[in-house]
Order: C-alpha cells, then structure tokens, then sequence
C-alpha cells in the first residue's frame, strides 16, 4: 500500500477492438496487483460490472470487488481525474484512452491539473491489434503516435496470425519505437507486476515527462520520425 499521497497513472490507449477492456480486466481480477484501483472506461458495462452508482459532479464511480472503483466520465477527462484524486484515493489510476485520443495531449491534461503535483504518469501501454495491423494503413499518424509514445506495447491477438505475419509486425513496431518494451500476448494476459511494479515515468527515459523537470508543461514534445 502506498505511504503518500501520489496517485499512479497508467494511460491505456489503442484503437477499438484492440484489446484495451480485455487488459482492464485481466488486471483488475489477477491477485497480484498491489493497493486500491481506480479505472476510468468508456462505458462500465464493458467490463461486466454490475453495482449501483456513486453519482458524483463530473464522474459516476461504481466500487466493485476487492475495493476498485470503476469510473464513468459525466463532463471532461480533467474534472474526473480530479474528483477520482479527491474522493477515492486511489493508488493507481487506469485510464483508457478512446480510440483515436494520443496520449501526448491527455499528458497535458495531467500536467495541467491543480493536483499535478500528486499524480505520477508511470506508464503509457498501448495495445495492438496483430490480426488487424493492416488499420495503420488507413489511420496514419493517428496509429504510430500511440506506439511511439508507449512505454509498454503489447501485440494482441498474436495466436490470429502467421508466424511471419508476426515477425513482421514486430519488426515495424520497434521500427517506430525502438525503446518499448514489446509484450506478445493472447486475449492481454501479461504479467501484471510488467505494469504495477515496474515505473517508466521518469524524465529520463520518456521526452514528454521532460516538462515536469524543466516546469514548461505546454510545450508540446513530438516524437522524432524514423
């Protein structure tokens, strides 16, 4: 359990299909997670969940086995995360991305938030789609910003497709982004203590963390082209 009052991001991004509630609730039913979980998700009924509502402001939080809470955005992400911080006292926020939101601008949101002091990105995982790698060619940039920004990638679905098919794809993923650390996996079973145990958010190992440490947080931090 946590001894302060900082409050763990990881930021799950990756487009429809993909995987991302799958993840979700791989590591919100393993024991091996350590302390109190807030999730935020699109829709709670994705993950199963049926509790009754805790209604707040800007957020609906239902709690659910083993002390999580769930989370439902009423207004804006930044609202949420604030009352999340507030009213919860999680130690670690899950929050998933929509599908085509990059993560370089929800980092803004956070570094922006009265309480950013508190909060501590500590890693940005994204999730891809080996049997349907073919939509980067139809979302272009959109696609590559989330791999290039993640921390942790993990190829999905990697039994749906041919061992050479998978070898290329891994190729191109460490192409684009050559530090991640790349995960195969079916139906997201990876080892949860990879995203609970594991800190990638220091300014020295990811760019965008640099504005913390220089305090210019609006300035925007572009991914180099390979």
């Amino acid at each position: 359990m946590k001894t302060s009052p900082v409050m763990e991001v990881l930021l799950i991004s990756g487009f429809l299909g993909a995987g991302k509630t799958t993840l979700i609730n791989h590591l919100l039913s393993t024991r091996d997670r350590r302390g109190k979980i807030a999730v935020i998700v699109n829709e709670a009924g994705e993950l199963g969940i049926d509790r009754d509502l805790i209604s707040g402001c800007n957020v609906d939080m239902i709690e659910i086995a083993g002390g999580c809470i769930c989370c439902t955005i009423r207004t804006g992400f930044s609202d949420a995360v604030q009352e999340i911080y507030t009213k919860a006292h999680p130690d670690f926020l899950i929050a998933e991305a929509n599908g085509v939101a990059q993560p370089g601008e929800i980092l803004d949101i956070l570094f922006d938030l009265p309480q950013s002091e508190f909060i501590h990105p500590r890693s940005l995982i994204t999730v891809v789609d080996a049997s349907f790698f073919d939509a980067r060619k139809v979302l272009a940039s959109f696609y590559d910003n989330q791999i290039r920004f993640a921390d942790i990638i993990i190829l999905n679905k990697v039994d749906q497709v041919e061992a050479g098919t998978r070898q290329e794809i891994e190729t191109v993923l460490r192409q684009l982004n050559p530090g991640a650390r790349l995960v195969p996996a079916r139906y997201c079973t990876v080892e949860p203590s990879l995203l609970f145990e594991t800190d990638y958010g220091n300014e020295s190992r990811h760019p965008l963390l640099q504005r913390r440490a220089t305090g210019n947080r609006r300035e925007k931090v572009v991914p180099p082209e390979l």
